[in-house]
Formats: structure tokens, C-alpha cells, sequence
């Protein structure tokens, strides 16, 4: 995307870098960025956390923004201490990601908010399923990467 900086060659001086956005009128809006990120060439940028800042968030909003792959969605004015936990949640852990023909984000089956649309229900295909760390010494690596198909 033109006038987005991807910080694809500070490895040694940010080993992982965070991608803040703050609310704005339609989520939608954000698809060019997030896919800028979710798709860059770079695992540095790919896997980079996505993190969205808003006051009242709708279910709605917070849908679409698990489906431009966000990471997290975080309501302010929120405590310092929660939010060093809440941003802290994507480093030194093992985080599972999807990419399929039209999504590539972390996994939301434990955190599904609303139920799909009966016409975005995938009943089969192929999709590729990626374990990462992100380590704020060492930055990110990809643990796992298996190719997979649903029948």
C-alpha cells in the first residue's frame, strides 16, 4: 500500500513491531492496510501484531475486525497495567495463524464473537496452518507450517 512504512529491514534494532490503529467511522476502511501487513512478502510485517483501539465497540466492529486478521481489539481509556497485559498477550507465546484464499490472521475459534453468515460457512478446502513465536529479543519465527485440506 502506498504511504505505509513496512519495517521489513529493522529487525536488529525492533525485532517485533506493533501495528497500532485507532477507531475509525467504518472498519472496512482498514482492509488495504491490514491486508498490506497480513499479505507483505516479510514474516516480520506478516505476523505482526494488529492491534485495534476503540471506545464502545460493536459486535460488529470487532467482527470485521477479526476478519481483516486483527490480532486484538482494545477498548479505552483503559489502565496502563491492562493494557501492558492485553499488547503483552502477543509476545513469548505460541500463536496458531490461518491463511486460506481470503483470510490469513490468527485463530478465532476459541474467541468467535457472532456466529458467521450461513453463506460464510466453509464446509471444505485448503488452508495452511502456522504456529509462531514472537520474541521481542529474538523476533519472530514460524514453528510450524503445514499445509492442510477439509474435506
Amino acid at each position: 500500500m502506498p504511504g505505509l512504512p513496512l519495517p521489513s529491514n529493522s529487525r536488529s534494532r525492533t525485532p517485533v513491531c506493533y501495528f497500532l490503529f485507532s477507531a475509525v467511522g467504518e472498519v472496512e476502511s482498514l482492509r488495504s492496510a491490514a491486508e498490506a501487513i497480513r499479505f507483505a512478502p516479510s514474516r516480520k510485517v506478516r505476523f505482526s501484531p494488529l492491534i485495534y483501539f476503540t471506545e464502545s465497540p460493536s459486535l460488529d466492529t470487532i467482527q470485521q475486525c477479526a476478519n481483516l486478521g486483527f490480532d486484538d481489539v482494545i477498548t479505552i481509556p483503559f489502565a496502563p497495567a491492562r493494557l501492558a497485559e492485553r499488547i503483552s498477550r502477543q509476545v513469548n507465546t505460541s500463536l496458531v495463524y490461518y491463511e486460506t484464499s481470503s483470510y490469513f490472521g490468527p485463530d478465532r475459534r476459541e474467541r468467535q464473537v457472532l456466529t458467521p453468515p450461513p453463506g460464510e460457512m466453509r464446509a471444505g478446502g485448503r488452508y495452511r496452518r502456522l504456529e509462531i513465536m514472537r520474541s521481542l529479543v529474538s523476533g519472530i519465527s514460524v514453528v510450524r507450517d503445514e499445509f492442510c485440506e477439509v474435506i
